[in-house]
């Protein structure tokens, strides 16, 4: 007789487990249609939504996928993603932010990121690229607790690599178009290509590996003030070569760029002139 109150016990706090478990148990949500996150027919049905998931919305222990063909609004994101992969489009039209977890940012090909908000996507787990993202406004912050990788091959308008100490590493082909940013420290790996097309106010920036390439290509930049590998300076404008000293391989100069600021800096490789504006050395 004393084991009744045990088993109710034992029932009712499996009946709170069960009521808890989105936290714990992650699912696998897919987006089925266009809508906001918080929408269930966004991932299902409007009674189900997300099957296993509280509520039937996606939250941050699971694995969220949005499906090709789809587009979901995160301004109303309540609680983020474990991982994140865009095969369709995630769209801001609120300034919010987005948080990913250690599973990280996939976006293939076909994907795409929009908004004409401030919006912020963070990850935890790197991020991986595979598409030319729309969005000018919308910036994809790495948080580097740990180290992370960055791969593929894509261009995005704005990264922000934050976490002093720590170290985001591409391998990939990778371009920020607009503002790369941070305390962090973003690496250029030996298969790393960095084109960078705005300006570039990241804390550090290590480009030093055999065989990797960092490219200035947009108009008027200042050279982030460290020694390189492959150094190209392309588009047009004065490249503010201050605090240069050593690179490693080539320095090729195309379109209209032209060097200014530099003292004397090594270049042992071969030095690659073909742009149509004049430079002093």
């Amino acid at each position: 007789m004393n084991r009744l109150p045990k088993i109710i016990a034992l029932l009712i706090s499996l009946a709170g487990l069960s009521l808890w478990g989105g936290s714990v148990f992650a699912v696998t949500c897919t987006s089925t249609g266009s809508g906001n996150w918080t929408q269930r027919n966004t991932w299902g049905t409007p009674v189900n939504g997300c099957v296993g998931a509280p509520g039937g919305i996606p939250g941050a222990a699971d694995d969220v996928t949005i499906a090709a063909a789809t587009v979901v609004n995160m301004n109303d994101n309540p609680g983020g993603a474990l991982s994140l992969t865009i095969n369709g489009t995630a769209n801001w039209n609120q300034a919010r932010t987005t948080n990913v977890g250690v599973g990280g940012i996939t976006i293939n090909a076909g994907g795409d990121i929009t908004g004409a908000v401030a919006g912020v996507l963070t990850s935890t787990g790197g991020l991986t690229i595979n598409a030319n993202l729309t969005s000018t406004t919308v910036t994809i912050v790495l948080q580097t607790i740990v180290a992370q990788t960055i791969s593929g091959t894509g261009s995005l308008a704005n990264l922000t690599i934050t976490g002093a100490g720590v170290t985001a590493t591409n391998t990939g082909t990778l371009t920020v178009g607009t503002a790369l940013a941070g305390t962090g420290n973003l690496t250029n790996g030996a298969t790393g290509t960095l084109n960078i097309g705005g300006t570039s106010a990241i804390a550090a920036l290590t480009a030093v590996a055999n065989g990797n390439t960092v490219n200035y290509t947009g108009v008027a930049q200042t050279v982030n003030p460290v020694n390189y590998y492959h150094l190209g300076l392309s588009g047009s404008g004065a490249k503010t070569m201050t605090g240069i000293t050593v690179i490693g391989g080539d320095l090729s100069i195309s379109g209209t760029a032209t060097m200014t600021g530099n003292a004397a800096f090594t270049v042992a490789g071969a030095l690659n002139y073909a742009s149509t504006g004049a430079t002093t050395l």
